[in-house]
């Protein structure tokens, strides 16, 4: 009887109870297009890496500080565009330094060079020694050499001044450099 009373209860209490609703899904919006017939382009992604066909790295040909940098990273430059200046002060002073000994060299050779005649010609005429001509076709001899010497030092004094500026080797695209105006290179 117990279990009878209570199954009574519980279809009572189930029978009563409210009818719980169920949320309603919202309404989908669709639209609606007529069908076009087209050339549709294909994508396609790939995954890669970019060379440079010709890449450089400048250096420095001379020790200095550097004046200037006259490009942005990254910008375009053309074969022989001027990109740094290292301090040329210094080497347009060598240079002038280097002309003043070739011009003092040039002048001790033609002196030389004119002692040797006269000896040359003195000794035809018996007025000086053999050894005294020796001796001036010896000193003619070193004041070349001393004069070629000097010329060698300007062209080098030269050629350090020319390359305090230095310039694009071909057209391109600069990269990032890692110096900057007022730091010491060489």
């Amino acid at each position: 009887m117990k279990i009878l009373i209570i199954l009574t209860a519980l279809v009572l209490f189930t029978g009563c109870a409210e009818k719980r609703k169920r949320p309603q899904m919202p309404v989908a919006l669709v639209k609606i297009a007529p069908v076009l017939e087209q050339n549709v382009a294909s994508v396609q992604e790939y995954v890669g890496r970019v060379y440079a066909d010709r890449i450089v790295a400048l250096k420095a040909r001379v020790d200095g500080v550097l004046e200037q940098k006259l490009f942005r990273d990254g910008q375009k430059v053309k074969k022989d565009d001027l990109l740094f200046v290292i301090e040329k002060d210094t080497y347009q002073a060598k240079v002038k330094q280097a002309e003043a000994r070739a011009d003092s060299a040039k002048a001790k050779a033609y002196l030389a060079r004119a002692v040797f005649t006269r000896m040359s010609n003195l000794y035809k005429k018996q007025a000086v020694s053999k050894q005294e001509v020796d001796k001036a076709n010896g000193d003619n001899g070193m004041a070349r050499a001393d004069y070629k010497s000097a010329m060698a030092a300007l062209d080098e004094a030269k050629l350090f001044l020319k390359w305090t500026e230095i310039r694009a080797p071909f057209d391109g695209r600069t990269g990032v450099t890692s110096i900057s105006v007022g730091n010491l290179v060489g």
